[in-house]
Formats: C-alpha cells, structure tokens, sequence
C-alpha cells in the first residue's frame, strides 16, 4: 500500500486553519462517527496493537471539545482523509506566562525506577528517557513479570511508573497493588494514560496516584516523579522483596 501525509496551515480571518490530509483508503461517510471513538480502528478489527492503538483522532477531539476549538473531518473513498482544527490566534509574548523550570535533571541520579507498560515501543522509549537521566530502569509488561523481576534483581524501587491500562483487564492499578503488597512497602507510584473516558479518568485519579496523559513531555514527568520521591532517600537497591 503507497500513500502518503500532508500536514499545512492556512491563514484564516480567525486564527490559523491546522489540517492534516492523508491519500489513504478513505473512510465510509456513515462510518466517520466511529474513528473519534477510542480504540477503534475501521480497517484493524483484529486489533493488532503493531499498527497503533486507535486513540489518535479520540484524543483530538477531546482535547478540542475541552480548548473549544472546532474540529471536522471529510473523507472520500479511494482517495483519502482531511481533518482540519481551527486554532486562535496566539497572544502577545509579553502577556504569556513564563512556564516554571523544571527541577534539574541530576535528582534523578541513582533513582530505581519500576516501569510498567505492556506497549513495547512506548516501554522503551521511556526506559531509554529515564536511563538519560541515570535512573536504573526495571521493565516489565504486567504486574506478574514486574512482581518476577522485582525477586530476580533483589531490588525495592524508588517509585512505581506504570500505565493505566494493561493486558488482559488489568490495570496499572492492580499492578502496583501487587507489587506495594509483596513489598510491604508503600512505595509511590505515577499512573500514565492514554484514554481520555471519564470512567477512565475517574478510576486513576480515585486510586490517589499522580497521574499524567501521554504523550508525555518530559519535564512533566521528571516532575511528577519527584514529586512522588520528595523526601525519600535514593535507593541503595540492597533491599530484597520477599
């Protein structure tokens, strides 16, 4: 399959016109409403997580609905999608606020942290992150191989980074129960998420965890791993689980 992604701006009398076209296969005219729906993918009913999740266009909208920003998509079929976001003009440099910096990166020297994520990509991508900033990184896809790996290392981690949704109906949630309960030990821990459902939404902020939505930016997350770590020790790993 041959296609292609174009990505351009147009100037418009109330702001700046966003539009994303692709010379993809096209979608159904009644089957539009379904690609802002999560994890859904028309042509992926199998869904095979090597060809993306299906939460890029739920999240646009979401995030549209909760900027206020317009947002509408026209497909043909055999000839492909354009989704345009209609984005104001930006404000007077003078009038931003200047973003706080974010704490420096050598706090993080030494850190043990437990990453759980059962996306290989995005496991690596943030065990490479956080190996930048010299933590130690323990990778696992669930609760169960953290629960392994936390035995075969002999580790007790400085903090808990996991997603909210796993494989098989278990949550990230769960995952650092298990692993808080054969420590005992309650070690901090940050959720990270992809969904945008208010049930979602709900059950991360309800466990009393920090909570971040992906993509992460970075200095967001060394932030909020700090935080979580305020006032612990770095980890000399001698620790053992039992």
């Amino acid at each position: 399959m041959r296609g292609g992604v174009l990505i351009g701006c147009r100037k418009r009398r109330h702001g700046i016109l966003l539009q994303v076209w692709d010379s993809g296969i096209g979608i159904p005219e009644g089957r539009i409403p379904e690609v802002f729906e999560e994890f859904r993918q028309i042509d992926n009913p199998h869904r095979d997580r090597s060809r993306g999740l299906g939460l890029g266009l739920a999240i646009v909208r979401r995030l549209c609905s909760l900027l206020g920003l317009p947002l509408s998509l026209r497909s043909r079929l055999g000839r492909g999608t354009l989704v345009s976001v209609l984005l104001p003009h930006a404000t007077s440099p003078s009038n931003a606020v200047a973003a706080s910096s974010p704490p420096p990166i050598w706090q993080m020297q030494g850190r043990v942290v437990l990453l759980i994520d059962d996306e290989r990509d995005v496991l690596q991508a943030t065990a490479l992150l956080l190996g930048q900033w010299g933590c130690a990184v323990l990778t696992a896809d669930s609760g169960a191989q953290a629960l392994a790996l936390l035995r075969r290392e002999g580790l007790v981690p400085d903090v808990i980074l996991s997603d909210l949704r796993l494989r098989d109906d278990e949550t990230g949630i769960d995952a650092i129960a298990a692993v808080r309960a054969v420590l005992r030990q309650p070690v901090p821990a940050v959720l990270l998420t992809g969904d945008t459902a208010p049930e979602r939404i709900r059950l991360a902020r309800e466990s009393g965890y920090r909570l971040l939505h992906k993509p992460l930016q970075p200095a967001r997350l060394r932030a909020a791993l700090q935080r979580a770590m305020a006032g612990i020790p770095v980890n000399s790993g001698a620790a053992s689980p039992s």
